[in-house]
Order: C-alpha cells, then sequence, then structure tokens
C-alpha cells in the first residue's frame, strides 16, 4: 500500500504550478490592459484559494512510511527557496516536526 503522502504533494504541486501560470496570465494582461483582466483575476483567486487549500492537506497529513516522511522533507526542500511572504522555510519545517510528532503519537499506542 502506498502512502498517501505522495498524492498530496502531487496535488499541492499541480495547485502550485496551475496558480503560477494564472498568476502570469494575469500580470500579462494587467501589463498590456487586456480586456481579460477581470476574468484572469478571478481565476487567480480560484488558483490561489486551491493551492492553499491543498497546502492545508498536507500540512494536515502525516507520512505512513519512511519514505512517505522522506518524499515529504524532500519536497519541504524544493519549497524553501521560492520567495513566499509566508515564510516557508519556518512553517515547512514546524509541519515536518508536527507531522513526526502526529506518527510517534500513534505508533506508541
Amino acid at each position: 500500500m502506498q502512502d498517501p503522502i505522495f498524492a498530496l504533494i502531487e496535488a499541492h504541486r499541480l495547485a502550485v504550478a496551475k496558480d503560477r501560470k494564472a498568476g502570469d496570465a494575469l500580470a500579462r494582461a494587467r501589463l498590456i490592459h487586456g480586456p481579460a483582466v477581470v476574468e484572469l483575476t478571478a481565476e487567480r483567486k480560484r488558483t490561489c484559494k486551491l493551492r492553499h487549500n491543498r497546502r492545508r492537506d498536507l500540512r494536515r497529513a502525516t507520512p505512513t512510511t519512511a519514505a512517505g516522511f522522506r518524499a515529504l522533507r524532500a519536497y519541504y526542500q524544493t519549497l524553501i527557496p521560492m520567495p513566499d511572504i509566508d515564510d516557508v522555510a519556518t512553517r515547512c519545517a514546524a509541519d515536518f516536526v508536527a507531522a513526526v510528532a502526529r506518527f510517534e503519537g500513534r505508533a506508541s499506542r
């Protein structure tokens, strides 16, 4: 049985890509004062919400295998260099520590 964390990582990765694409399209439309700015703004809000929801899902998840923990740690490492006003490095470290604590809590039962 595969660790569900892999699907959550992939869902977050896809949501981030969609949000970037929507942000780029909106930025281009604003530069040329294009007529699609309103539509693209709404799309960007949707993709931003999707990205935040997938991030929340990822933060709440606990890997169930050693491979899942390694994948989560590696994925968080890829997020840290990205510029983000949410202080990704600190949040990723805290999320990982919380996931380990949840796992240890389950294992001790």
